[in-house]
């Protein structure tokens, strides 16, 4: 497995929000004809994409049960919604703005339609998620209104009023979960005999993530599947956390009692269960007993952390480092400005441009890579090998 640059996820705190967690538990309701209905899901950069229609026309969402709905300040204005109230939201890196809460009346999702939806609107386009072009996120608080069936292998979401649909007498696992007032599920866990409570976050496209005890975690950890990294690769929908010293580690998770071994499993600012550990199993959210049910999938790949040792991201169009291996002799450095990679400048791109180098990196599929870099007023030349760090 690769490790990722940034864990996207859009788990937000709500801040003096009361009424908004009324209504996101109190309001809704769902229109269904069959037993089952299907969402097709288009998986890019392990993120869960979806169609809405919204009055008559499509529009392209996040599936993420890590987080409240949450539509484009372009579409709140364009469907000329109503202001229920302002409320400051804090992201997954503890960044934080205030948004606009207010209700949809109509979202058509497959063959379903959701009525009366809670919803904050955002400024998506001034965020890390402008590239995926999205105009908002399927939150838990509209998934909560029917049981959920997320199936990675075939590209989709199945929903049901009946759990009897989902056969998941055959499942491996049953675990308990509770809810935020956002109807966001957590599953009591354990890591290195700390507690926790992990978010099962359709949002992240992390494997699994809990908050950076970096100490702990290392006097814990067998040194060989222990990697200290330097930076701040991971992102919130408002931007980056500060710089600190983090960590991937290869051990134990446990979750409601039951123990999941050889997990990777990054240092950060919340505890999360991501799309790189949920893709590895069928599951099914059940809202209406508090239970998930998980399904391993047998042709699950084993879990490596491996890559350059750097990771980087285009910050004001500029490609900058914003994480390195430490203890691995990576001639990188955290604030290097990244010219050239092989024969691609990255210097002077078109905001598309950007676009398509920031989600489909250019040493993506390389074994190899030569680097032009500034540092400070130097220049410089280096060759990366890709390495694995934790197998």
């Amino acid at each position: 497995m690769k490790k990722s640059i940034a864990l996207f996820s859009v788990l937000m705190v709500l801040h003096g929000g009361c009424g908004f967690g009324r209504k996101l538990v109190n309001g809704g309701e769902v229109v269904m004809q069959a037993r089952t209905e299907r969402v097709a899901l288009e998986i890019t950069n392990d993120l869960l994409f979806c169609q809405v229609v919204i009055e008559g026309r499509p529009y392209k969402f996040i599936l993420d049960t890590g987080a409240p709905t949450v539509i484009s300040m372009e579409l709140y204005e364009a469907l000329g919604l109503k202001e229920e109230r302002a409320l400051r939201v804090v992201d997954s890196q503890k960044n934080k703005a205030k948004q606009i809460l207010s209700v949809i009346p109509s979202l058509r999702l497959g063959n379903m339609e959701f009525r009366n939806i809670a919803c904050l609107a955002i400024d998506l386009k001034a965020m890390s998620t402008a590239c995926f072009g999205i105009d908002g996120f399927i939150g838990a608080n509209l998934l909560s209104e029917l049981i959920w069936k997320f199936d990675y292998t075939n590209k989709e979401a199945i929903a049901s009023r009946d759990i009897t649909a989902f056969g998941v007498d055959t499942f491996d696992l049953a675990l308990a979960f509770h809810e935020d007032n956002k109807k966001t599920p957590k599953v009591k866990g354990e890591v290195n005999g700390k507690k926790v409570a992990f978010t099962f976050d359709t949002g992240s496209s992390g494997h699994v993530s809990v908050f950076n005890d970096y100490a702990h975690h290392m006097e814990a950890t067998n040194g060989e599947r222990f990697i200290t990294s330097y930076g701040s690769g991971a992102l919130g929908i408002y931007g980056a956390a500060a710089n600190e010293r983090m960590f991937t580690m290869k051990q134990a998770v446990t979750l409601d009692g039951r123990t999941f071994e050889h997990q990777l499993i990054e240092g950060g600012k919340s505890n999360l269960l991501g799309n790189r550990f949920l893709k590895d199993h069928l599951f099914v959210l059940d809202w209406s007993t508090r239970r998930v049910y998980l399904d391993r999938r047998p042709s699950a790949a084993p879990q490596v952390m491996e890559g350059f040792g750097m990771w980087y991201r285009f910050e004001e169009g500029r490609a900058r480092v914003v994480e390195v291996v430490e203890g691995r002799s990576i001639p990188v450095q955290v604030g290097d400005e990244v010219l050239r990679i092989d024969t691609t400048d990255l210097v002077g791109l078109s905001a598309e441009d950007v676009c398509r180098y920031q989600l489909n990196k250019v040493e993506r599929d390389k074994d190899r890579i030569h680097m032009r870099l500034v540092r400070g007023s130097d220049t410089l030349e280096v060759d990366l090998e890709r390495q694995v760090f934790i197998e």
